[in-house]
């Protein structure tokens, strides 16, 4: 599962593992990834269980290294692309999709919408 708790806060929960994702903007075209991993230990801790975490706990840090290091491998082509799109700017070409985000999220953190908002939202039409 993925939780998306704030705009650069990411809380990922696969098995016996919790992995915290904090996204740091360094410059406008570049950010700092700072990932924490969490695993599960046993409540009656042996030698045995202790081994098991450590060994689960590599792992687990191994391959979210690779697969970081993999996705990594294509920011610049994204980079590239959000620089020569033709939408400069936006998130999406369907913004009305990005406010319903900013509004469900509003809401359900108890802040009152800018009227405003609300208005514009409304009055976009979605065909999707």
């Amino acid at each position: 599962r993925l939780y998306h708790l704030f705009p650069n806060l990411f809380l990922i929960r696969i098995d016996a593992m919790l992995q915290v994702m904090m996204l740091f903007p360094t410059t406008s075209k570049s950010c700092r990834l700072h990932v924490s991993v969490f695993t599960l230990r046993s409540e009656r801790e042996t030698r045995w269980t202790r081994l098991l975490t450590k060994v689960w706990g590599t792992l687990k840090v191994t391959s979210i290294k690779k697969i970081l290091a993999e996705d990594a491998s294509i920011y610049p082509d994204l980079q590239r692309g959000m620089e020569n799109s033709l939408f400069h700017g936006t998130i999406s070409t369907r913004e009305e999709l990005v406010h319903a985000l900013q509004l469900f999220i509003k809401k359900n953190a108890g802040v009152v919408p800018d009227p405003k908002m609300v208005s514009e939202h409304m009055s976009c039409k979605s065909d999707a």
